[in-house]
Formats: C-alpha cells, structure tokens, sequence
C-alpha cells in the first residue's frame, strides 16, 4: 500500500511490483516523459510496509 507519486500523495494505491523487469524503447519512454514530465517521486524505504510476490 502507497500513494500515487504526484500531489497531494494522500491516495490509498496498491503498488504491484513486476519479478522481471519490463522493457521499453527509448522512444515510447521519451514520449511518456514528454506528456508527463512530473511522474515520479524519490525511492522511498518499505518503512514496515509488506511486499507479497505475486502469484
């Protein structure tokens, strides 16, 4: 459990984590970036917080 990573970071959000890293290109990634530059926060630590692998 977490929170979105843009303000105000106050919403209840269930973060799935991928066992393999996905890949992408640099063009789409570019792109993404492009349309929303402000997508991201600094790692933060688990802080207590569970981390299941999933099925």
């Amino acid at each position: 459990m977490g929170s979105l990573t843009t303000p105000p970071r106050t919403e209840g959000a269930c973060w799935m984590v991928m066992r393999q890293p996905a890949q992408a290109s640099a063009g789409p990634i570019a792109n993404f970036s492009r349309l929303d530059p402000m997508n991201s926060r600094p790692l933060q630590r688990a802080a207590g917080r569970p981390m299941k692998p999933s099925n």
